[in-house]
């Protein structure tokens, strides 16, 4: 009778021990996976109110009377007044072009002066020419062709220069994408290992704290690591169906084909700016959700094995005494 009871006891109190700690595990990932939607919203407020601001600047510039009689005695002042405002922040370079499309002036964020470089193919150019006064265009992500951001991504804020009621030029400033994403959301991550993704319409990555995957097609990328093909097709069926979503995938945590695979929690959320359509996603790996569980398993471990001790200990001296009680009779 007493093995039966210390049996019971000991498998009761092993799967309360396994049950609360599924159940603590459950609940930290979904706490997790509301702190990446936390995350996500936040990032898209921020750069949303970054780019307006940024936005609403260059239309009152274009407007000013020396940037639009092109006074070369204040114009280059006024560049540099306008990025000095920005100097804390992503603003790569502002540049004035003429009715050509040809750079007049130009300044980046190291002082360099830029000009000459021609601008009248760009997507902002060709929208100038036509659009109204304090007008403003946001740009698709394209790799510079100028100063010190050549070869990198940078998105262009334009609006046109009206002068005497024609068209004179567009000015433009410019900002790097990947520094606008580290510096909204890097302080909100869910952990250090949090991955943040800023992908194109076509799966281009255009922002990811894995730098050397900027440039590349995540889809081809992922998709080329053995062990999580079935998750091109989670991406592909999910990241870019226009709405925004959660889900539990493996992904590889480095920047290699051969990096090892994990699971990752991820939340993404489609980003819209003009004609820039973009996707956020947020990863963090599952593990780091569960590092905080440790210290519960371990109390947990420590009360199941003195419960344990107990059983066994009242147990023995249960049998001990029913022995002894025995024996005492048949004497």
């Amino acid at each position: 009778m007493h093995i039966i009871l210390v049996v019971i006891f000991l498998t009761v109190g092993i799967l309360i021990y396994f049950q609360q700690g599924s159940s603590v595990k459950s609940t930290l990932s979904e706490q997790s996976f509301q702190q990446e939607e936390i995350v996500v919203k936040a990032g898209n407020v921020l750069l949303s109110a970054f780019i307006d601001n940024l936005k609403n600047q260059i239309s009152a510039y274009a407007a000013k009377s020396e940037i639009v009689s092109s006074n070369p005695k204040d114009i280059q002042n006024d560049l540099g007044i306008l990025l000095d405002g920005w100097k804390n922040g992503p603003v790569s370079d502002v540049v004035l072009t003429d009715a050509n499309g040809l750079v007049k002036f130009g300044l980046d964020r190291q002082g360099n002066s830029v000009t000459g470089t021609d601008l009248s193919d760009s997507e902002y150019f060709k929208w100038a020419k036509t659009a109204s006064e304090s007008a403003s265009f946001v740009g698709n992500p394209a790799l510079s062709k100028i100063g010190f951001t050549k070869g990198k991504y940078i998105v262009p804020v334009a609006s046109p220069v009206i002068k005497n009621g024609k068209f004179n030029g567009v000015l433009v400033a410019s900002f790097f994408l990947d520094e606008a994403t580290a510096n909204f959301l890097n302080p909100l991550k869910v952990s250090d290992k949090t991955l943040i993704y800023l992908v194109d319409e076509n799966g281009v990555i255009l922002s990811s704290s894995l730098q050397s995957l900027v440039g590349s097609n995540y889809l081809n990328y992922i998709n080329g690591v053995p062990g999580v093909r079935k998750t091109t097709q989670v991406f592909s069926d999910t990241l870019f169906n226009g709405t925004g979503g959660r889900f539990n995938t493996d992904l590889p945590g480095g920047s290699k084909t051969t990096s090892p695979v994990q699971q990752y929690l991820v939340v993404y959320s489609p980003v819209s700016f003009g004609s820039s359509s973009w996707v956020f996603s947020v990863a963090t790996p599952t593990n780091d959700t569960l590092l905080s569980v440790i210290p519960f398993y371990r109390d947990q471990l420590m009360s199941l094995i003195y419960l344990i001790v107990v059983i066994l200990t009242f147990s023995i001296i249960g049998v001990t005494s029913y022995r002894i009680g025995s024996r005492a009779k048949n004497e």
